[in-house]
């Protein structure tokens, strides 16, 4: 049986309205299932954006602003959480970013998206510098007075053995990868221009104290302001660094306290109205963030879990964290540390405690 040119003609004219409607309520499918754009959470009413180098991580930031949304939203028609591949693909307000990081650094114009990808990108969380260009501007009061002591230095390429070789070959330790392509380095000087001269190394810059402020601190450092008279401070050194208490004390701040990290030693400190940048100028600071007390975070987490519906007291099918035991599997533990104030500690029967303790490190 044979179809008339007719016949075909309306037959393939319906097979195209037929196409460009299913295409359609595709459309409308992929706008139902993301919901509200991923660029922005709303939180009652205002607009947070989120950046991925500030100074807490970007799945951090994912998980803060994502609860926050879902805790303020009504239960039936929440925001789609805020995906990570919303913030690597550029999808944020460049606006909105200047305004929350009103004092970082950039000497490109190459969105993040692109500097992500780029080999003679530095990206930290107070300066985004394209290392072919001039490095950007810092004010005289927050640069490093001779030695810096450390430095941020760039391979030509993704960082290898050849790279980590020609660091220990200058006497450099490593404290910490830095993206694209650099570790952030402790090294003195000569060190220092010993690497610039090293075939492979693309670029040695000096890390200022500039970069060492927490960005919630930045402001009253650049604008030179008193901190708040309650303010106290996390002060992370270099790794070996020696007399760090003494450094602080000199400058006229109390020492608080003295603990471990795997970057180096840390001191919570009550600095003075001023000491701010004097802190940072130090040669053996690698950082500097507010050091806060430690709050619960069920009202979060319960959210972010989906075992709750909202950030209030309500106790969603009953669940209030009531006889919970934490259990930490380690060597030792030191009762009068800090973080476990007010904290119940359950020790084994003796003959395991003191098979536990025997096999402890000293």
């Amino acid at each position: 049986m044979r179809f008339s040119a007719r016949t075909w003609a309306l037959l393939s004219l319906l097979l195209f309205v037929a196409a460009a409607f299913f295409w359609l309520k595709g459309n409308e499918y992929e706008a139902r299932k993301r919901g509200a754009p991923p660029v922005v959470a709303a939180t009652n009413g205002a607009k947070t954006s989120i950046d991925l180098f500030s100074t807490r991580s970007a799945m951090g930031q994912l998980a803060s602003l994502n609860s926050t949304a879902n805790a303020n939203a009504n239960p039936k028609a929440r925001l789609e959480p805020i995906t990570a591949d919303a913030v690597h693909n550029g999808e944020v307000d460049p606006e909105a970013v200047r305004k929350r990081y009103p004092h970082r650094l950039r000497n490109t114009q190459k969105p993040l998206k692109q500097l992500v990808r780029d080999d003679n990108a530095v990206l930290l969380a107070n300066a985004l510098i394209d290392t072919t260009g001039e490095v950007p501007e810092i004010p005289e009061h927050l640069r490093a007075e001779g030695d810096p002591g450390s430095y941020i230095v760039q391979w030509n390429g993704p960082a290898d053995e050849r790279f980590r070789a020609s660091l220990k070959n200058a006497g450099a330790e490593i404290v910490s990868y830095v993206p694209n392509n650099a570790y952030y380095v402790k090294v003195d000087k000569t060190g220092a221009d010993q690497l610039s001269g090293t075939p492979g190394v693309q670029s040695v810059l000096p890390y200022e104290p500039y970069y060492k402020v927490d960005a919630a601190l930045l402001g009253f450092a650049v604008k030179q302001e008193p901190l708040p008279a309650d303010a106290m401070l996390r002060v992370t050194f270099l790794p070996g660094s020696a007399d760090i208490q003494e450094q602080i004390i000199a400058l006229g701040a109390q020492v608080i306290t003295e603990e471990k990290s795997p970057f180096g030693p840390q001191l919570i400190v009550r600095p003075g109205a001023n000491d701010l940048n004097a802190i940072a100028r130090l040669s053996s600071v690698q950082g500097i963030e507010r050091s806060t007390a430690r709050m619960p975070a069920s009202d979060i987490s319960r959210v972010t879990l989906g075992v709750a519906t909202n950030g209030g007291a309500e106790n969603y099918l009953g669940l209030s964290g009531a006889g919970v035991l934490v259990n930490i599997n380690d060597t030792g533990i030191e009762p009068t540390h800090p973080a476990l104030r007010d904290t119940t500690i359950y020790l084994p029967p003796p003959p395991l405690r003191q098979l536990i303790t025997a096999n402890s490190d000293p």
